[in-house]
């Protein structure tokens, strides 16, 4: 028997009925396939499934919802099956977000934060190589003095950091004999 798209006609009876929601029939001939991954339909009777929106998706077959994704979590593309995690230094503390904001200056997060914080004590936040790169905070070098926020490591006395290489996190001992400036102390 045929039935009207959304419907079917189980074993063949003289009667159809309504496809159950997570599936669909597109023609009356066919039985109630289930919606593919990524897709949904939240009621009964349909011809077709919907893709997820963005924020949201369907990790299995024959969906009748889909999931927001986790706070720590988006998805920026309709139709997807699982949604990613905020990258370092960007954060999401909502579900079903389709971006991650930014950490403000002075502020860092792992990948999947909910949330910013300040680097701690015996820490420092690293500057940025190339823009767009995440700050991170790093452990304070051995010889160096860290306040845990944006401050670049001091050298304690008789060590130095070589600016020019861009390195800051290793400390070099001054040569035997040598004198720092107050150039090289301020640096």
């Amino acid at each position: 028997m045929e039935c009207a798209p959304g419907k079917t006609s189980p074993g063949n009876v003289d009667t159809c009925s309504k496809c159950p929601a997570g599936t669909y029939s597109g023609s009356g001939f066919k039985a109630c396939e289930g919606c593919d991954i990524g897709r949904y339909s939240g009621e009964d009777g349909q011809s077709s499934c919907a893709l997820c929106a963005v924020g949201t998706f369907s990790p299995s077959l024959g969906a009748s919802v889909c999931a927001g994704c986790p706070a720590g979590r988006y998805q920026q593309a309709s139709g997807q099956s699982d949604c990613s995690d905020c990258a370092e230094g960007t954060y999401t503390n909502e579900v079903g977000q389709a971006y991650c904001t930014q950490c403000n200056p002075g502020y860092w997060s792992y990948p999947g934060a909910l949330s910013c914080t300040v680097c701690g004590e015996r820490y420092f936040l690293t500057t940025k190589k190339h823009e767009g790169d995440p700050a991170v905070c790093k452990a304070c070098p051995e010889f160096a003095t860290c306040d845990g926020i944006m401050m670049l490591p001091v050298p304690d006395p008789g060590y130095w950091s070589d600016l020019r290489t861009g390195v800051r996190d290793q400390m070099v001992g001054l040569p035997v004999g040598c004198v720092p400036s107050l150039a090289a102390v301020l640096a």
